[in-house]
């Protein structure tokens, strides 16, 4: 593109040029929309991760409270050493 420009005639340099400058404006907008398309998608991915992450690290978390809450109410005394090292832990 940038050779059939320079090869035009002498007539047609300030035209030639005005059409480069053109030409370069719109690479450098398509620069950009590509960028800000791939940051967009870049974000959207790292916010999905962090939250499936969060998610399985909520989930397995509340698992061990629980499991905890149901070892310290325990009222038949069967784990006493349990509970006690539960008790303590909590």
């Amino acid at each position: 593109m940038l050779l059939l420009w320079h090869n035009a005639g002498d007539a047609d340099r300030t035209h030639a040029f005005e059409e480069q400058l053109r030409f370069g404006r719109a690479i450098d907008q398509a620069w950009t929309a590509a960028i800000a398309w791939y940051e967009l998608q870049l974000d959207e991915a790292r916010t999905f991760m962090l939250g499936a992450l969060g998610h399985d690290l909520r989930n397995p978390l509340g698992a061990v409270q629980m499991s905890a809450h149901i070892l310290l109410q325990d009222p038949s005394g069967r784990m006493p050493s349990v509970s006690r090292s539960t008790r303590r832990a909590a």
